[in-house]
């Protein structure tokens, strides 16, 4: 039956209480200082814009509905080509806008209608005949196309029908209808501005402008002077009765050039004049000063305002709906509980901007300068987000259904408590604790049924946010803070690499064949499932003080590692698998762990003294624990295990060449005859106090610093060796060579 953009709203005092806050009204906002410049006269509330007078009913209606508000032109909202915009301007555009009486011509029969849309949603009733029967129902619209499905009820009978138009000319469209009894035709839906007669304004005293009245700017441009061109578009006059129906051009942006110096000049005439609550949907406002103006509660619907400055502004309360605000100005504005529903705003300047508890829903805000502005409890639902986002403050905010685009980058964030349900991350980049950037904060948010395959999160700080059944696949989480977090039923075989869970509720999570790190600390693995998990590091596993229970999915050495970890198990440990265990402060004094696998544990503050490890595998093991008195004998090493705390340990059999020797003690231990030679062979500052190495072989081995005091090295051979700084203090040196080593430094008795 007709087509509008979607989403038309009412302006902010039009609003019902239940849109708005009552608790708030928009003169709270304190007037930063007196302004001249920027201030415009207040008009009479009738202003031009109302709605004119609809024909009289032949029978009572119910209740009026709301007036018909000025919307944005088709062209605004589906872009043309730019042949089509030669052919048919802005202004021509078919739009549905106040005072426009419809008549629809179907079957033989004409019809006046009232109609009202609100984005997709159309209702209306006849003005004529059958006032008892409304319909509503829902417009879309492909180009010059328009479809309308509605219902028309009754109090006896319901009926449905599908109208398919096409926009012929400015406010008229026609095609084919059918219904849902059969019948078929064609239909005629044509518009006529109906505008009330122009009426010059009363004359304005400094206190009427201090009455804060909304302000017509129709009023204020005329001032009781013949009407400029742009104002003829904008209020077209009604035809001559003899004349026949005419479609009407209305206007939506207005354009207003050179009666604009005129408007300020006459605003500037009284001190502290406002523009408080102005009237001012779909003027052309492109590139015009409101610095520090009062625009509390104006109606800038469909507005073009691209390349305005609004920095400092009050704009509490006003309707920015379907505005365009590329490239403008908004720094230090004040935006509270503003609506800017489908908003563009592209490179807009919004720094410092407070737009807490603004209604943002579906804007397109990409690449706009953020930092620091203010979106605490902001509804951003189904808006779009991209571009570089710093220090922005999102505490509470409405995210729900945002597209986030890869170009996002948020740095330096606050968004505490926001809500971002049913989000798709994709490629999504945040920085975290990094040298570059401080903590990105999200705690405390909301991130069920979210998507974040393949985004980085390395460092960010998730500490008591719900993921349930979110998607990370592929994602990096290397660093993140999943403190206090909710995890419940995740999937996270696919994830990149897992960050330490502390304090994690991880019941129902999926780790089976994963490959990663498993450090899981105060955390419930109620029904996880960890079968197969393979640890990809020294010290993968961990499991300390976790909650499990019959439904925990995991291998039995996971569940040896629990036991030795929270229950202090001793016993059985001979032949056992603990490889890539963390069992750093476990006391194994004198514990059989003979044949036992520990490759690649760390082990570090814990005691194995006096511990069997005979067989042992101890291949790149990191044992920091006391290793004294311990049997060795027979363990299995390599070039990356390390062990530092071995006074008098039963080496024998053990192949030290493969170890790393830098810094270890070996006080005390019988290593005679043992081969440590060649410049491979790096013991810088190794511990041999009292150790026997009577014919050991060090020629040409790096022994800086080492400490041979009390050892006995008789017969030992020390050629080539660097023995720079090292202590020899009463060592054994009988029949030692030491042809050239270097001795620089090195400590000697005198009788040496």
């Amino acid at each position: 039956m007709t087509t509008l953009p979607p989403e038309s709203n009412a302006s902010p005092h039009e609003r019902s209480e239940a849109e708005t806050d009552p608790a708030t009204p928009s003169s709270d906002q304190p007037r930063r200082r007196r302004t001249r410049r920027s201030s415009a006269l207040d008009a009479n509330p009738e202003s031009s814009n109302s709605p004119g007078p609809s024909p009289t009913p032949t029978k009572a209606e119910p209740s009026k509905p709301d007036p018909v508000e000025p919307l944005q032109s088709a062209e605004s909202v589906e872009a043309q080509s730019s042949d089509h915009h030669q052919e048919s301007p802005k202004h021509q555009s078919f739009v549905f806008v106040e005072n426009v009486e419809w008549t629809l011509s179907r079957m033989g029969k004409s019809h006046k209608v009232h109609l009202i849309q609100s984005g997709r949603d159309l209702t209306g009733y006849y003005t004529k005949i059958n006032n008892d029967s409304r319909f509503n129902g829902t417009v879309t619209r492909k180009g010059d196309t328009i479809f309308v499905d509605f219902t028309q009820t009754s109090p006896t009978s319901t009926y449905r029908a599908t109208q398919t138009g096409q926009l012929t000319q400015p406010n008229v469209i026609s095609g084919d209808w059918e219904d849902n009894r059969g019948n078929h035709g064609q239909f005629l839906l044509r518009g006529r501005v109906i505008a009330p007669p122009p009426q010059a304004p009363p004359a304005q005293t400094p206190s009427d402008a201090l009455k804060n009245e909304p302000l017509d700017l129709h009023e204020t441009l005329r001032g009781g002077r013949a009407p400029t061109e742009s104002e003829s578009l904008s209020q077209p006059a009604e035809p001559p009765p003899s004349a026949p129906p005419s479609p009407a051009t209305p206007v939506l942006r207005f354009p207003i050039n050179r009666d604009w110096e005129s408007f300020l000049a006459a605003a500037s005439s009284l001190e502290m004049a406002s523009m408080r609550r102005a009237k001012l949907a779909g003027f052309d406002l492109s590139g015009r000063d409101f610095s520090e103006t009062d625009l509390s509660g104006a109606d800038l619907r469909y507005c073009d305002l691209s390349g305005a400055n609004f920095s400092e502004a009050n704009l509490v309360e006003a309707d920015l709906s379907y505005a365009d605000l590329t490239g403008t100005n908004l720094k230090e504005a004040n935006l509270t509980r503003a609506v800017l529903r489908h908003a563009t705003l592209v490179e807009t300047n919004l720094e410092w901007a407070g737009l807490a508890v603004s209604d943002l829903q579906h804007a397109e805000i990409r690449d706009c300068c953020l930092d620091q502005a203010d979106f605490n409890d902001a509804n951003l639902s189904h808006a779009i987000l991209s571009g570089r986002v710093v220090r922005a403050k999102f505490t509470g905010t409405n995210l729900t259904g945002v597209t986030v685009e890869r170009s996002l980058h948020l740095e330096r964030c606050s968004c505490r408590r926001a809500t971002f349900q049913h989000v798709i991350f994709g490629n999504f980049l945040l920085k975290g604790r990094s040298k570059k950037y401080r903590e990105t904060r999200l705690i405390h948010c909301d991130f069920q049924h979210t998507d974040w395959m393949g985004a980085s999160l390395e460092d960010v700080d998730f500490e008591g946010s719900s993921f349930r059944y979110a998607c990370l696949d592929r994602t990096n989480l290397k660093g993140a803070n999943f403190r206090n977090a909710d995890l419940q039923h995740l999937d996270l075989r696919q994830v990149g690499i897992l960050p330490e869970f502390r304090d994690v509720n991880l019941a129902g999570v999926k780790l089976n064949g994963k490959l990663g790190i498993g450090h899981f600390i105060n955390t419930n693995l109620k029904g996880t499932k960890l079968t197969g998990f393979v640890a990809e590091r020294r010290g993968g596993l961990l499991f300390k003080n976790v909650d499990i229970d019959k439904t925990t999915e995991w291998d039995a050495k996971f569940q040896l590692i629990w036991e030795v970890l929270n229950q202090g198990r001793r016993e059985g440990l001979s032949g056992v698998d603990l490889s890539y265990a963390d069992l750093s402060g476990v006391n194994w004094e004198g514990v059989d762990l003979s044949g036992s696998n520990l490759s690649h544990v760390r082990f570090k503050d814990g005691s194995l003294q006096g511990a069997n490890l005979s067989g042992t595998d101890l291949s790149g093991a990191h044992i920091g624990a006391d290793l004294s008195e311990a049997n060795l004998s027979g363990a299995i090493v390599d070039q990356h295990t390390s062990m530092s705390r071995l006074a008098r340990a039963d080496l024998s059999g053990v192949d030290l060449g493969s170890m790393q020797l830098g810094g270890i003690n070996l006080s005390g231990v019988n290593l005679a005859g043992i081969d440590l030679s060649g410049p491979s062979t790096r013991l810088h500052r190794a511990k041999f106090h009292q150790a026997i190495l009577t014919h050991a072989n060090f020629a040409k081995a790096d022994l800086r610093e080492v400490d041979f005091s009390e050892a006995d090295l008789s017969g030992a051979d020390l050629s080539g060796a660097d023995l720079t700084g090292a202590n020899l203090l009463q060592a054994n040196l009988t029949n030692t060579n030491l042809s050239g080593a270097t001795l620089t430094n090195a400590r000697l008795d005198g009788n040496q």
